[in-house]
């Protein structure tokens, strides 16, 4: 299909004053538009709107098989945001995100005393974590999984990633927020009751200032690559993220499937 700027529906948390649960924040749906960034004279880059498309291809041949995403893709995307950000201290969570047929699994490669649970998005525009404290602790347990004992000298930088490991066209492609259109008064913060711990997401509410951008019919051999956290920048560093139903997908396409993977990073300026 030939990539355009659509309009559709996203859903906002409404802000109440009560912090809830993650998931369970009243909710508006809102007609926005998401802006096509593909071929864009000057396209996104992960320093200004904090996200950015790259190319790596991957020699995973089966994302269902754990060994694989264990021995080859973790590395693969480590190796993708070593040459992003310039740094080798890049640290993978040791647990990843497969969403296939509308169902999402999370697995890990480390035993269940180690385990964190991602969160699911439940369709509502949402950071995974924004505090310190959380990437912190997020960017520890990934350094103990990988065996080191001391963390590196520098500023953190908590970067997800995300692939569509099925053919376009995609019936729910994935839009970013370009952080520079989010105001802290936007910000409905929530909580997820891990099993070890209690972490704080973010949500948002509605503005017409934000300014959405996605890449259209996204190839397997695409990644998607965003700031989830970024010390030493005034809020707000986070990347809010959604999914939305492309009003151009023809019917009866397949659900869409992809893999997320998360890296820590420091970068010693």
């Amino acid at each position: 299909m030939t990539g355009a700027d659509v309009r559709a529906l996203t859903s906002y948390a409404v802000n109440d004053g009560v912090t809830r649960p993650y998931g369970q924040m009243p909710a508006e749906d809102r007609l926005v538009e998401f802006r096509d960034v593909r071929g864009a004279a000057d396209p996104p880059a992960l320093d200004r709107e904090g996200f950015c498309l790259a190319r790596q291809p991957t020699a995973v041949t089966d994302f269902s098989d754990h060994e694989q995403v264990i021995m080859r893709y973790l590395p693969e995307i480590r190796e993708l945001v070593q040459r992003l950000t310039g740094t080798s201290a890049v640290f993978m969570q040791p647990n990843w995100v497969f969403r296939g047929d509308d169902k999402e699994v999370a697995t890990q490669a480390v035993n269940e005393r180690n385990r964190v649970t991602t969160m699911k998005t439940h369709g509502v525009l949402h950071a995974d974590y924004y505090e310190q404290e959380t990437a912190e602790a997020l960017a520890a347990m990934s350094m103990k999984a990988a065996g080191a004992t001391q963390r590196p000298r520098g500023r953190l930088l908590g970067i997800n990633t995300w692939r569509s490991i099925s053919p376009p066209p995609q019936d729910r492609p994935l839009a970013l927020l370009d952080r520079r259109t989010l105001d802290p008064a936007d910000f409905v913060p929530a909580v997820i009751n891990a099993p070890n711990a209690k972490l704080n997401a973010l949500q948002a509410s509605y503005s017409p200032r934000h300014r959405f951008c996605w890449w259209p019919d996204m190839t397997p051999d695409e990644v998607l690559v965003f700031l989830q956290y970024e010390q030493g920048r005034a809020q707000p560093s986070s990347v809010m993220h959604t999914a939305f139903s492309d009003p151009r997908c023809p019917a009866g396409t397949p659900p869409r499937q992809s893999i997320e993977a998360r890296a820590y990073v420091f970068i010693d300026e």
